[in-house]
């Protein structure tokens, strides 16, 4: 009975990894795919609707090129901080992740090849469960648009790479210290210049802040409200 049972078994796992298989090889085109704008939306934030954790298990790395608009739009997924995912050659993030809010954590997210004012609006906007983005990476010269994390009420982690050259805001989430220091330590230098620049955080955020922190963020001619 035992070893019969065990075939049964070994034959029902054998046809879901076929199934995975051709799946994922047809949706992924054997990894060559690189376009993924709304790849991974779903209509509906419903863990039982659309794309979640039971049968979000991509065979291989996800490399979107260009356009990585609405790719994950209100998805069930929890974590994507496990999965291979390079955005390094993504020049659009509009919505990336819009009001994904069952989201809880997202690796690295390399932003450096977006340019423009609206290239990242509505990235993380929603994400109401997120609590940690291992790393953004933005540009250097400081015009990607950050008023990105709007509704992020869960969020305290995050390491910040690149510049923050637009206005910001963190109200609404609950930063850690360390993190709050690597968004100041990414504002972009106005000092020398009559240009000014409002970063917000979370009252309890600021607070946490030494005037040492502060003083660098002012120095470089921002203001933290």
């Amino acid at each position: 009975f035992d070893g019969h049972q065990q075939g049964i078994n070994e034959g029902i796992d054998a046809g879901k990894k076929s199934q995975h298989d051709e799946f994922w090889d047809n949706f992924q085109m054997y990894g060559r795919r690189t376009h993924y704008a709304c790849a991974f939306y779903s209509q509906l934030n419903d863990d039982s609707l659309g794309w979640n954790d039971v049968i979000f298990k991509p065979k291989y790395s996800i490399k979107p090129v260009g356009d990585a608009g609405s790719m994950f739009w209100r998805t069930a997924i929890t974590d994507l901080s496990k999965y291979d995912i390079d955005f390094s050659q993504v020049t659009r993030f509009y919505c990336t992740f819009y009001w994904s809010n069952v989201l809880k954590h997202i690796g690295v997210v390399d932003a450096s090849g977006s340019t423009g004012f609206y290239s990242t609006q509505g990235m993380f906007e929603g994400c109401q469960l997120l609590e940690t983005i291992d790393k953004l990476i933005l540009n250097e010269d400081g015009t990607q648009m950050m008023t990105i994390f709007d509704y992020c009420n869960k969020l305290q982690n995050i390491v910040v790479e690149g510049t923050i050259g637009q206005n910001c805001s963190f109200a609404s989430s609950p930063l850690t210290n360390d993190s709050a220091k690597s968004v100041i330590n990414a504002l972009k230098d106005y000092s020398g210049t009559t240009t000014t620049r409002t970063l917000k955080l979370r009252a309890t955020t600021k607070g946490n802040l030494s005037e040492s922190d502060i003083a660098i963020a002012t120095q470089k001619g921002w203001t933290i409200a």
